[in-house]
């Protein structure tokens, strides 16, 4: 529309109204949605930084407060989350077992986490830059304004939307991630000796562990099928 009027072509009323419409409807929509997605958010990095210490014993360079309270910290969080967001990639590496000796700081990151940041930081500038267009078309209402304005939204939209989609494909990872982290803490030991059938089909005599009846009746793996070649001794070390 602007193109068509720089050109002197004629733009009908509708027709300015209508692209009038479409930017106002933009900037109201992306505003609540922006906010919403940065709660979540918010709620979602205290949740994935506090489930670290179910798998890992630390050090933690940030407290899941901390965590949440970095994005909040004038200046500081242009930077400081990007940190946050790597520590909480690191500690959930399924690779390194839970509670592994080895820090779990030392394991790979992903670009993900930084592509994700520089969405975060360019849709949140885009949209500033965006609102300070608007504001000025509201004084200087020129036709290079209005397009620059137009074009800003625009662009700030674009942001936005790859920001949306990257914390979805971002935070799920992470979850599968912490996810895959529980399934071993819940995983039997790998000590234990694996059930076999004899020969005849039936289940093998079940021993008990050599560390105490009583602890073998508290513990689900106290009673297995003894393998071939099994001799009944105990492991390294038993469980407490």
């Amino acid at each position: 529309m602007i193109d068509a009027l720089q050109n002197g072509s004629y733009v009908s009323r509708a027709d300015a109204t209508a692209s009038d419409r479409f930017l106002r409807v933009v900037s109201l929509v992306s505003m609540p949605v922006a906010i919403a997605t940065l709660v979540a958010l918010l709620i979602w990095v205290y949740r994935a930084r506090k489930g670290l210490e179910a798998f890992r014993a630390g050090p933690f360079a940030f407290s899941p407060g901390l965590a949440v309270g970095s994005f909040f910290i004038p200046l500081a969080n242009f930077w400081l989350p990007l940190p946050v967001l790597r520590e909480i990639w690191k500690g959930s590496d399924p690779v390194l077992p839970p509670f592994s000796p080895a820090p779990f700081k030392d394991r790979p990151s992903s670009p993900l986490v930084g592509l994700w940041w520089a969405a975060f930081l360019s849709s949140n500038l885009a949209a500033l830059a965006a609102d300070i267009a608007a504001m000025r078309t509201t004084t200087d209402l020129t036709l290079s304004m209005l397009r620059f304005s137009a074009n800003v939204h625009i662009v700030a939209s674009v942001l936005l939307l790859a920001y949306l989609v990257l914390t979805a494909v971002f935070t799920r990872e992470v979850t599968r991630r912490q996810d895959a982290l529980a399934g071993q803490v819940h995983a039997p030991p790998l000590w234990l000796p694996q059930p076999v059938t004899t020969p005849w089909g039936a289940a093998s005599q079940y021993p008990a562990v050599p560390w105490g009846a009583s602890q073998a009746a508290a513990a689900p793996w106290s009673v297995v099928d003894q393998p071939a070649g099994w001799s009944g001794a105990p492991p390294a070390t038993p469980p407490r």
